[in-house]
């Protein structure tokens, strides 16, 4: 359970910190963000953008779906 508590903050810590922290830490100038979304249905989405570190702001965003098979 201790494990589990852990990864909890460091889940919660990870998404206040912005693309420009992750991309200056690295070294990069891009930075590729991606969420992954699943309905009830099985349908996954994925949405992606890319991020100048330099300024923050997205100079690429896109997304798609698939609905996957059910697992038998």
């Amino acid at each position: 359970r201790e494990h589990l508590d852990t990864v909890e903050r460091e889940r919660k810590t990870l998404r206040r910190r912005s693309s420009r922290d992750f991309g200056n830490q690295l070294d990069a100038t891009h930075v590729l963000v991606a969420d992954v979304d699943e309905s009830v249905t099985g349908r996954i989405t994925l949405n992606m953008r890319l991020v100048d570190v330099s300024t923050g702001q997205a100079i690429w965003a896109g997304s798609g779906a698939e609905t996957l098979p059910r697992a038998e």
